[in-house]
């Protein structure tokens, strides 16, 4: 059985049960996949650079953009949210790691949108010889 924890992008591409919809609709209804404990982590330790490469690592394995903004960054942000609710996490920390959360996500996209609009440059074609 596929991890349910995991985008349907990368079980097999298909949502049949709606899954990620009624994720979006009724809130967190799967647990956090380790995509997201780790990003929530890098945030609460302020790891800009490993923030980012999560990312686009996610983008780079085939994820959707949709995917991992439901199933890394949403429950990411939500972690934070729960444990600053709990008095785990301070004022401070939270609102540098929701800071660092909004830079990481915008350095993201800008990356998405570099990486589809580069020219692609072509080797000239081979002259034959003869």
């Amino acid at each position: 059985m596929a991890d349910q924890s995991s985008p349907p992008s990368k079980r097999g591409g298909k949502d049949p049960e709606g899954t990620a919809d009624r994720r979006r609709k009724a809130g967190p209804i799967l647990p956090a996949g380790p995509e997201a404990n780790e990003f929530a982590t890098a945030l609460m330790g302020m790891d800009q650079d490993r923030a980012l490469t999560l990312l686009t690592g996610a983008s780079t394995e085939g994820w959707e953009v949709s995917d991992v903004e439901s199933f890394i960054i949403e429950p990411a942000v939500t972690r934070l949210g729960d444990l600053w609710t709990r008095g785990r996490l301070d004022d401070g920390t939270f609102r540098r790691a929701g800071a660092l959360a909004e830079s990481v996500e915008l350095a993201w996209r800008q990356h998405l949108v570099s990486a589809d609009c580069s020219p692609k440059i072509q080797s000239p074609p081979k002259r034959s010889s003869g």
